[in-house]
This record gives structure tokens, sequence and C-alpha cells, in this order.
């Protein structure tokens, strides 16, 4: 025993503070990953774009000037 949870079960009513506490710690938790959700998304959409543009026949002429 003697992990955080126990101490919300043997309390007897949590204070306004900690319930808005834990409110905005979830809150926060459930913005930071859509936030990443979002991100990881845009980063396999230009993956996908980037590989489907390497994709076909393709005439290769090398020309150096210099």
């Amino acid at each position: 025993m003697g992990g955080p949870s126990d101490y919300f079960l043997f309390k007897e009513e949590a204070s306004a503070a900690e319930r808005n506490g834990f409110a905005t710690g979830v809150g926060g938790f459930v913005s930071a990953k859509y936030a990443i959700d979002s991100q990881r998304r845009e980063a396999m959409k230009v993956r996908e774009r980037m590989r489907n543009s390497n994709t076909g026949e393709y005439e290769v002429k090398r020309t150096f000037t210099g």
C-alpha cells in the first residue's frame, strides 16, 4: 500500500483544489495526446506523399554544367 491511489481511498472527501487539479491534469493529458496524434498523422501523410512521388518510371539524363 502507500501508493498515490490509496490517498483517495482512505480520505473521506477530496477538496475542491484536489478535484480541480485532477480534472486539469486529465484535461492536459488528453490535450497533449490529441496534439501528438495530430502531429503523427501529419508526419505520416508527408511520408506517404514522399513515397508516392518516388514511384513510376523516370528517364535518367545526367548533364553536368559548370
